[in-house]
């Protein structure tokens, strides 16, 4: 199911009544999740990394990484984090190209 295709119709029928109706009806019709999908089952290791996995009967795996940096996330102290993450994984560095990283990651 594409949550696209849940938008028109919603958004007609949030037309049709009051804003206070519109809130009602969209907490109940939102309660359940749009989408059937596995549950993610987070674990926590020892040094405090979290780990989300979801099981699929696909025969491949996608991995993301996923840090606490950004303008949201930024001290003085750690400012700057988040940019320096996109330009090491997306850019490249001085030691290791674009592609080179990703032909990491892909073996």
């Amino acid at each position: 199911m594409n949550i696209l295709k849940i938008s028109t119709p919603l958004c007609s029928l949030l037309r049709s009544c009051s804003v206070r109706k519109a809130h009602q009806l969209t907490r109940a019709t939102f309660a359940q999740p749009l989408l059937n999908l596995p549950e993610t089952k987070v674990t926590e290791l020892d040094n405090g990394f979290k780990v989300a996995t979801q099981s699929s009967d696909s025969g491949s795996a996608t991995v993301g990484l996923w840090i606490d940096a950004g303008s949201r996330f930024e001290s003085p102290e750690t400012n700057g984090v988040g940019n320096f993450f996109e330009k090491m994984l997306l850019k490249g560095t001085k030691q290791r190209s674009e592609k080179d990283i990703a032909a990491e990651i892909s073996n």
